[in-house]
């Protein structure tokens, strides 16, 4: 009877919990042209540090003049010294998918059809301590001006915006961030570099 009784309490939190999640989900608001444009601001102010880290000059490391060491610890004043540490860091700024793309590349690398293999930029040793691949040259990141950002489309669940980064034969070139809102929160679901 007891446990019955627990099952079916159990069932009922968990309807609650169930409906209070779609409540407030359905019922999120769209926000403003100015609550976009600051989401966006701040979304995009948060990945400049893990762009750096992914796409840039990387984590910096202890480098023992060992040429062939390819992998090295992240130094002690690294952000970040952990795997779990830098994904989370991830998962807080970018989407789920987004983030997901991002992390598989620099934790499993890319295996090439003939043969040739793009190397994890980061590995844990002993279970862990992060250390990064020392031969990869990051790409040279800008950071954009975002005081003239260009809200395109807002509503409950997306935000699209862009911004004019230059001009090529006369047209003009943009950088599109995209948000999307997940349950914990809005995220950034494109490329902010």
């Amino acid at each position: 009877m007891r446990k019955k009784l627990n099952k079916i309490v159990s069932l009922g939190l968990l309807l609650v919990m169930l409906v209070s999640t779609l409540l407030m989900t359905s019922c999120a608001k769209k926000p403003t042209e100015e609550e976009a444009r600051a989401l966006v601001s701040e979304l995009y102010q948060a990945s400049l540090e893990l762009n750096e880290i992914y796409f840039g000059e990387g984590l910096a490391y202890e480098d023992d003049g060992d040429e062939e060491v390819l992998y090295s610890p992240v130094s002690e004043n690294a952000p970040y010294q952990t795997e779990s540490a830098l994904k989370d860091a991830t998962y807080l700024v970018f989407s789920k998918e987004y983030a997901d793309s991002i992390i598989s590349l620099a934790f499993e690398g890319i295996a090439g059809a003939s043969g040739g293999a793009i190397y994890p930029r980061y590995i844990t040793f002993s279970g862990s301590h992060l250390c990064v691949y020392e031969n990869i040259e990051g790409i040279e990141l800008t950071e954009y001006d975002l005081s003239e950002l260009e809200i395109v489309k807002i509503s409950k669940r997306f935000i699209e915006s862009r911004v004019q980064i230059g001009e090529e034969n006369g047209e003009s070139i943009y950088l599109e961030l995209v948000l999307i809102r997940q349950d914990d929160g809005w995220r950034l679901d494109s490329a902010s570099y």
